[in-house]
């Protein structure tokens, strides 16, 4: 599924190259998959972090995408950090989801 998503919003930013909403859905996966051909970690935070400026650093879904990001790369104090914004961001009816979803892939590497 991944690599089918990657050609889809591959194909939407060469139609709108500034589509911030595509560029997120198409690089988040790159720092989540087990997909080889899709995986690219330095990549995909390198870009993370580019749109989490872009966008003003005001989203908490964005701001869990880099903290994801940060895991997957071992960067565990950028990780930590950014994990308590995510927190502040967030609304708390989603605490505990992003917190389960967190510690299920910090479990799984």
């Amino acid at each position: 599924m991944a690599s089918k998503a990657r050609v889809y919003f591959q194909h939407a930013l060469k139609v709108k190259p500034n589509f911030l909403c595509a560029k997120y859905c198409l690089v988040s996966p790159q720092t989540t998959t087990t997909d080889k051909d899709v995986r690219d970690v330095a990549a995909g935070t390198n870009q993370l972090e580019s749109l989490w400026t872009r966008t003003g650093k005001r989203t908490w879904r964005m701001s869990f995408a880099l903290a994801q990001a940060y895991d997957a790369a071992a960067r565990t104090e950028d990780a930590s950090s950014q994990w308590e914004e995510t927190l502040k961001l967030a609304p708390l009816s989603k605490h505990e989801e992003l917190l389960a979803l967190r510690n299920k892939e910090t479990l799984s590497k």
